[in-house]
């Protein structure tokens, strides 16, 4: 699931709210490190890969309403089109499904160093990518470490859990995100439904 970087509120609650939930967990673009229990897909076959697709092809070879968590871990950031793989995981997302990503945000300077990135994303562009078919259910915004350490972290992501990006969250991407640094980014869209 979530590495220990994420504090025990977020953690826990993912868990209980959507991975303990979860029936059929598809992990897109899985690598070598597929979560347990998930399909694995990837786009070339090895070990624990079930599926072989590439993700910038649709439709992906999964019915309509199959799966109840869609996972792409630093993965939506090298894709060609991110409001087409959106889409796409809310056609395969059964109502009330979950789609989970992971990807820096666009104040880090890994997002930035790796030149496979095609993207480089701030919390509400996913908000954006998925207007009409998928809801915001939660987003957090790890910092660097000295912001971690002072605190500035946890105030920012005070409120994970809202159906919109928290206003601390936008006035730091808008005014001082380059001054304060983001890392890691979660964000958690919902299919509307049951």
């Amino acid at each position: 699931m979530l590495d220990s970087a994420y504090p025990p509120r977020v953690a826990d609650r993912l868990k209980a709210e959507v991975f303990d939930r979860a029936r059929q967990v598809i992990d897109l673009g899985c690598g070598a490190r597929k979560l347990p229990g998930a399909i694995g897909v990837e786009m070339a076959a090895g070990p624990g890969i079930d599926v072989v697709h590439d993700l910038d092809r649709t439709p992906y070879p999964f019915a309509d309403a199959s799966a109840d968590l869609l996972v792409l871990r630093h993965v939506i950031e090298h894709l060609a089109n991110v409001p087409g793989t959106v889409r796409e995981c809310a056609r395969i997302l059964r109502p009330g499904g979950h789609l989970l990503v992971l990807t820096p945000h666009f104040s880090d300077a890994s997002s930035w160093i790796d030149p496979e990135h095609r993207w480089h994303l701030a919390t509400r562009s996913l908000e954006e990518a998925g207007k009409g078919v998928l809801e915001p259910a939660a987003v957090y915004v790890r910092l660097r470490k000295p912001w971690r350490r002072l605190g500035v972290e946890r105030w920012l992501n005070r409120r994970p859990f809202q159906s919109r990006v928290p206003r601390p969250l936008v006035s730091w991407e808008n005014d001082w995100c380059f001054l304060v640094r983001g890392g890691e980014m979660l964000c958690l869209l919902r299919r509307p439904g049951v």
